[in-house]
């Protein structure tokens, strides 16, 4: 016990004096500036009234309007809004009164958001659920009981079924909902209702046959080559292969049409699928006909590029990935209008349009492709903003982006910025740096970086023992970002029972050190 005290006092420790150390004091300087401010002008108390299941805090957390700041008409309307996404409010009023604070003269606004809460959900029952497990539903909706009733959320689940239904082969299940006004013994409980889902269910589909005409340059087992469908088979009962899934047969009919587009088939043509349904009592069964009209084979004739040509245009057209006398390919042609785009973007031209013009030759069977560029004007970058971040700093951030304000617009600075911040950790993956022109001030584009935070807190713990050292063990604790700050901290101990030195290490790691690109560390042990 002794010993286990020990280690949560030295983490505590460690713990409080890294908290010391790291936190800013941005609100006691904020405090001390609102204070000589003059309050005729500002918010004074923010009151939530009419909520019964929610605490006022998470409103207050979500609301744009502060206490210590001017009163604004169009934060209030964006607060009105805000708190009525949250989905758990019929309506949603704002009053403001003026307060007089007698003791200092001063004068304020009192802000009081009004609502009315939405019926609690009593009940959310499945009827008819006999050919799969009922739990797998349950498992996948997100409607459950008590929740605040949302006509909405309930479409959106009975579609949420349906699909479940579906990709389990019973493609003929029909599901209905209806909802259902519940009586309380008690007033104080308010209205409540009960959602009803009611399933009808059809026996499984399986495909039997998948049949193909019309093709000529490809063969019938070609073509079922790039199809994700699979055709019944002896083991379909165990693993559930051949199911019919209707969403599949349309896949499929894209990845044809691809597979014949990138071989040079621009007009290839795929009749609407005859789907033919044959009922059994222990499982229906289906057979699917595709007729393809492929066309002629073309390839690809002159390629060049028109309008601002920045430098000389043979340079431009040695990165082109469609080449003269080779099969047209349209996604190559797309792959190059993209690149043609970024390069016009490391210049600055972060406007640039590049449209592929095509002229067909059906005599000769060639596409003439001509890139025609408008290069616009050069864009310079406007804000940087950030959108998502809770807990790590904003500078921790910005440090990151290889772009900054009012400098020359660079795609390939701004891709480098969305690499690092992908990079860090800190941050579910999928940062999305979105640019937006300003108005009226078309040369100027501002990028806004929308993030969502990951956890970044690891724990590990090990326990062993040997005859030589009796009971021994660890315990390692990781956090990256420590306090918003971008800085790691790994604390560790261990311990073994016949040994009477234990060992506590910690390590303290900043990556940029005073936002430079050199990291530094502190190690103590």
């Amino acid at each position: 016990m002794n010993f286990l005290s020990s280690v949560f006092r030295f983490l505590f420790a460690i713990v409080f004096l890294g908290f010391l150390c790291l936190s800013n004091f941005n609100q006691v300087l904020y405090a001390q500036t609102t204070s000589s401010a003059d309050l005729s002008s500002l918010i004074s108390e923010i009151e939530i009234k009419g909520t019964s299941d929610l605490e006022s805090s998470q409103i207050l957390f979500l609301i744009e309007s502060q206490v210590g700041e001017p009163l604004s008409r169009k934060a209030v309307r964006r607060d009105i809004h805000s708190i009525y996404q949250m989905k758990l409010f019929e309506d949603v009023q704002a009053e403001v009164k003026l307060q007089d604070f007698e003791e200092s003269g001063a004068k304020g606004y009192l802000l009081r958001f009004v609502v009315k809460e939405r019926p609690r959900l009593s009940e959310v029952k499945l009827v008819g659920v006999m050919l799969v497990e009922r739990t797998e539903i349950e498992e996948k909706m997100t409607l459950v009981k008590y929740d605040p009733f949302d006509q909405e959320k309930i479409a959106v689940n009975e579609q949420i079924i349906l699909e479940y239904y579906r990709s389990e082969g019973y493609s003929g299940v029909r599901v209905k909902s209806k909802v259902e006004a519940v009586e309380s013994s008690l007033e104080a409980e308010g209205k409540k209702f009960r959602v009803v889902f009611e399933m009808e269910e059809k026996p499984r589909v399986y495909l039997s046959d998948i049949y193909i005409s019309g093709t000529k340059f490809y063969s019938e087992l070609d073509i079922k080559r790039y199809i994700l469908s699979s055709e019944i088979d002896c083991v379909a009962w165990a693993n559930q292969s051949g199911l019919f899934r209707e969403e599949m047969i349309n896949q499929d009919l894209s990845l044809i049409t691809q597979h014949y587009l990138k071989n040079g088939f621009i007009k290839v043509f795929i009749e609407k699928p005859d789907v033919t349904l044959i009922h059994n009592p222990d499982y229906s069964r289906v057979d699917v006909r595709l007729n393809i009209t492929e066309g002629d084979q073309y390839y690809s004739g002159k390629i060049s590029v028109s309008g601002d040509i920045l430098g000389e245009k043979e340079k431009l057209m040695e990165g082109l990935l469609l080449e003269e006398g080779e099969i047209y390919n349209p996604f190559l042609q797309n792959r190059d209008r993209s690149g043609i785009s970024e390069i016009y973007h490391e210049r600055g031209y972060a406007f640039v349009r590049v449209v592929p013009e095509t002229k067909v030759h059906k005599e000769t069977k060639t596409v003439d492709v001509t890139y025609r560029i408008l290069k616009g004007e050069k864009a310079y970058i406007g804000r940087l903003e950030i959108a998502g971040n809770i807990e790590t700093r904003d500078h921790v951030i910005r440090r990151e982006f290889e772009l900054q304000e009012e400098e020359l617009f660079n795609g390939k600075k701004l891709r480098l910025s969305q690499e690092n911040l992908n990079r860090l950790g800190f941050f579910q993956s999928g940062v999305i740096l979105e640019r937006s022109p300003r108005d009226q001030e078309d040369n100027l584009l501002d990028i806004m970086a929308r993030l969502k935070e990951a956890q970044t807190g690891t724990f590990q713990a090990q326990v062993g023992y040997s005859d030589f050292s009796g009971f021994s063990g660890g315990v390692t604790l990781s956090k990256g970002n420590l306090l918003g700050s971008g800085r790691i901290l790994r604390l560790s101990a261990q311990f073994a029972e016949q040994s009477v030195q234990q060992k506590f290490d910690i390590t303290l790691i900043d990556p940029r050190l005073f936002d430079s690109q050199v990291s530094g560390s502190i190690f103590a042990s």
